[in-house]
């Protein structure tokens, strides 16, 4: 109710209870989650719409707790990033990203590359830098297979913190993937100025392509928009063939979403490698 501002009340109920509670626990056991390494990350494969190979991962981060299960990390990252645990977080993260780069190199998968999600808290540390070379200097991993996806409202918490550091780091040849687009501030203003290689459209604006006009209309236009600006497209959550023809039609570069795979662990997304890009073409999974 203060949160709503002044002059407001709310019910208690107990199912908010529960969630705080649960909330509780989880901000207890993440640091000991860090340490006993309770974590697991999941890849999911970035498909090129026009070769219909693959040409890259998200790296998604799952955690395995002991008593509630496999927890998403809708659940978790946002306590994380409150306590501050987000920055050892994604320490780990990279590192774990590194080496699996080595074992699908290994592999012979030296084309491939690997994305990071960042949260607002490493722009007000000013430590990204350093983790990212720190990550290439202890893995076989280049910076230009080395990407970031960062959100629209973490640059805008601290939007010039934020386009120091997107500069220094496509300097060194970091791709930087505009998350989640058209889900936040949408400012057209700051896409001028940031070195962004590739946006994410939402799951929210693919979802309707089949017959949402609307929602046609707004990916259309913003795959014009990111071709103009010499960015690429990613189209995030897409389920149906139906949207795969409308998005190839319309000229977006890369797919991501259960048409194609589910996030796997590092196994199955080598074995997915294995079986696609050597073999046949990615439309052909069940």
């Amino acid at each position: 109710a203060k949160e709503s501002g002044q002059s407001h009340f709310a019910f208690f109920e107990a199912e908010m209870q529960e969630k705080a509670l649960k909330q509780f626990q989880i901000r207890e056991d993440l640091e000991s989650a860090l340490h006993n390494h309770s974590f697991i990350l999941h890849y999911q494969p970035k498909i090129d719409i026009k070769t219909q190979r693959i040409i890259g991962f998200e790296a998604l981060i799952r955690w395995k707790h002991p008593q509630l299960g496999l927890i998403p990390p809708n659940d978790f990252i946002p306590i994380a990033e409150k306590c501050g645990l987000i920055i050892p977080m994604t320490e780990w993260i990279c590192h774990e990203v590194g080496q699996a780069y080595d074992r699908f190199q290994q592999q012979g998968y030296t084309d491939i590359s690997i994305a990071i999600n960042i949260s607002a808290k490493h722009f007000q540390t000013r430590r990204l830098i350093d983790l990212i070379e720190k990550t290439i200097h202890h893995s076989s991993i280049g910076y230009h297979h080395l990407e970031l996806e960062v959100t629209e409202s973490a640059l805008m918490e601290n939007l010039e913190t934020a386009k120091e550091q997107l500069h220094a780091l496509h300097q060194l040849g970091i791709q930087v993937a505009l998350d989640d687009y058209g889900t936040g501030y949408s400012s057209l203003a700051y896409l001028k100025h940031l070195p962004i290689d590739i946006l994410k459209i939402d799951k929210t604006f693919i979802n309707g392509l089949a017959y949402d006009s609307k929602d046609r209309a707004i990916v259309e236009a913003t795959i014009k928009m990111a071709e103009s600006l010499g960015m690429r497209t990613v189209a995030e959550g897409v389920e149906e063939p139906e949207q795969v023809d409308y998005l190839k039609e319309v000229g977006c570069h890369y797919i991501q979403g259960y048409y194609y795979a589910p996030p796997l662990n590092e196994a199955d997304a080598i074995a997915l490698l294995k079986r696609y890009n050597t073999t046949q073409s990615c439309s052909d999974v069940d």
